[in-house]
């Protein structure tokens, strides 16, 4: 996975035995822990939408983006449709490594230095602001486990309202000042469970709906973040979040990361 990802990704899209091992006999030799593995890439793959994205292969990118560690490697994936990047950290070495991302050349990857950031991290679920003339600065000191990966997504942060940050892929996001509403449709595999991360912004929050259902969102430690289940269905679902007087207190409560690596 570490390589797939760093060499464009969707190798493993479609190997279905990878993920019923009981069902195919080929499929003796799949590790019982893959299924974890397999569905946590995949789905960000489909969450950022790399069929829409330009790739930056760390091969042929270092003038642009480079980490400091020569045991770690970085590759970045630019959405053109929503202007956004996947930073994958993968390391490639048998043993747990730290390193650090610089970018050489952001304007070459669409970053606005003087835009503000938000640095989701995929794995550990959490979130970072920086502007982009200092992104480099969220992306320091990062531990990587042996043969293992670290996922960001940067997005550029919509300073007066609410915005979709991860959870779903983004196919349609409409935000109606008059009413003071942000709708964003998300698509996943049917069936699929999965938290959904928001960036709440600075007004006070009303509603927040799924469907036309009110949904259960809770607020992180440190407010940066809202997040809560939903179930998708064939159909994308509508996420919709109405500004005003908030009608009861947010329950905090800290994301839980993907535990991929031993700890």
């Amino acid at each position: 996975y570490t390589l797939d990802l760093l060499t464009g990704g969707g190798q493993y899209m479609y190997i279905d035995w990878r993920l019923f091992t009981k069902k195919f006999p080929h499929a003796a030799g799949v590790l019982a822990e893959e299924t974890a593995f397999v569905r946590a890439f995949n789905l960000a793959q489909h969450y950022f939408g790399m069929h829409e994205s330009t790739p930056h292969i760390f091969a042929e990118s270092a003038a642009i983006i480079s980490g400091a560690n020569p045991a770690a490697a970085v590759t970045t994936y630019q959405n053109r449709t929503w202007g956004d990047q996947l930073i994958v950290i993968g390391n490639a070495s048998d043993a747990p490594v730290t390193d650090s991302v610089t970018l050489h050349r952001p304007q070459d990857l669409g970053i606005d230095p003087a835009q503000a950031y938000g640095v989701f991290d995929i794995v550990e679920r959490t979130y970072t602001r920086s502007s982009g003339a200092d992104l480099d600065g969220a992306l320091q000191n990062l531990k990587l486990p042996a043969n293992g990966l670290r996922l960001f997504y940067l997005h550029p942060i919509a300073a007066e309202r609410p915005q979709h940050i991860w959870g779903g892929k983004r196919i349609e996001e409409h935000w109606d000042p008059a009413a003071k509403r942000l709708s964003v449709r998300l698509s996943a595999p049917a069936g699929v469970t999965d938290s959904v991360f928001l960036n709440p912004g600075p007004q006070p929050i009303a509603a927040i709906t799924v469907n036309g259902k009110p949904a259960a969102f809770a607020k992180s430690a440190d407010g940066k973040l809202l997040h809560g289940e939903v179930t998708f269905t064939r159909d994308p679902l509508l996420l919709e979040i109405e500004l005003g007087p908030e009608r009861q207190p947010w329950s905090v409560n800290a994301p839980t990361p993907l535990k991929l690596y031993p700890e």
